[in-house]
């Protein structure tokens, strides 16, 4: 879900490749919630027959109140797909920007650096572009993560305008003038497995949630042309003979799965066990600038959480010593619910999305919208 930018509504996506609005209030009733948008009404699908697609992430764009531009990541007949879609025309116009084979692990959040949506700090973008942020996952090809000609397993810098996608910017970290339009050139990072969600803080820190696989979760701090290791490194745990050969860049906060497995050896006594098993994910993240508990130590920080854990976290940087420092703000006795997401809205508070789960531990009964409050961080709520 996400906040659209002009109403005082919230655009929610389900896996019917639906999208609804639905008012940002309490007292909103099922009646309330409108369809605005079907993804499988736009000619979107790949080949002839219709097939199954679902979207994975939704953003406006920064100038949707003169374009009507929304950029949405979906699943279509196993390839990743960014498509561009203009809710101004009737029926909406979808154009695609980005389509390629994955299989599973796609990520995918999508957004845009804070620091670069003025004119004057974006020497490099053309003028009524912006710049648009993608994380991609590894697409069940763990080795794809290090393969500089392919897009999996990264966070992508992409050039976007009033035509699509645009040349490379000559600011990535990997661009080559003589290939302007290379999959390279669109790299920002690499190295990653599942970041399924990430955020910006207000000075262009960005912080991404990637997902591991037996072992280890982590949060990441991405900067440009950093490699964060996959499939050589699961946190800091070394998976193969090559890691040293790797300029990697380790998590600024990982956690365990469970004591006494293959991951013993970096599950230190200053690491976290959580003993969320063989689904634990973690879900991160969003800053959070609410003017509601913007006296306490949840103000400015790093929310993430666990999906199986049932467990939401903040990370803050100690100005001291500089190290990243983990609080828990719900644990699993308070959360009954597993959090598949946290999203932002005008004002800075933070929503999360919860899934609702069987005896199984698998199948979903249902979700719910929450809003994040102060938790364990503060002595009472208001």
């Amino acid at each position: 879900m996400t906040k659209h930018p002009v109403k005082d509504e919230w655009w929610v996506w389900l896996s019917s490749a639906q999208v609804f609005k639905v008012p940002n209030t309490r007292t909103a009733v099922e009646s309330d919630i409108k369809l605005v948008l079907d993804l499988t009404t736009l000619g979107l699908q790949v080949g002839a027959e219709p097939v199954k697609q679902f979207p994975i992430f939704l953003a406006f764009s920064p100038d949707f109140d003169v374009t009507g531009f929304v950029y949405v990541a979906h699943f279509v007949k196993g390839q990743f797909t960014l498509s561009r879609i203009g809710m101004l025309s009737n029926p909406p116009k979808a154009d695609t920007l980005l389509k390629f084979d994955c299989g599973g692990h796609m990520g995918s959040w999508m957004g845009f650096n804070p620091l670069e949506l003025g004119v004057h700090t974006r020497a490099d973008a053309e003028a009524g572009s912006f710049i648009l942020y993608v994380t991609v996952g590894d697409c069940d090809v763990r080795e794809a993560a290090q393969d500089m000609g392919l897009y999996n397993g990264k966070v992508l810098r992409l050039h976007v305008g009033p035509t699509g996608l645009l040349s490379n910017l000559p600011s990535n970290p990997f661009y080559n003038e003589a290939t302007p339009r290379d999959v390279p050139g669109r790299i920002f990072a690499i190295g990653f497995r599942n970041p399924f969600h990430g955020g910006f803080d207000r000075d262009g820190t960005f912080l991404v949630g990637d997902v591991g696989e037996e072992d280890i979760e982590e949060v990441d701090l991405v900067t440009a042309g950093s490699n964060y290791g996959w499939p050589e490194w699961e946190g800091t745990r070394c998976n193969t003979t090559r890691c040293n050969a790797l300029g990697y860049t380790p998590p600024v906060y990982e956690y365990c799965h469970r004591a006494n497995s293959t991951a013993a050896a970096v599950c230190r006594p200053s690491q976290d066990l959580f003993g969320g098993g063989p689904y634990s994910a973690v879900i991160g993240g969003a800053f959070y600038y609410g003017r509601k508990y913007a006296h306490t130590a949840l103000y400015g920080g790093f929310i993430f959480a666990d999906y199986n854990k049932h467990i939401i976290m903040m990370l803050k940087k100690d100005p001291a010593s500089n190290d990243w420092i983990r609080s828990t703000v719900y644990d699993w006795t308070q959360l009954l619910q597993g959090p598949i997401g946290i999203y932002p809205d005008d004002d800075g508070e933070l929503l999360v999305t919860v899934l609702s789960r069987g005896p199984d531990g698998i199948t979903v009964n249902g979700s719910s919208i929450l809003q994040l409050g102060c938790g364990m961080l503060c002595a009472t709520e208001e």
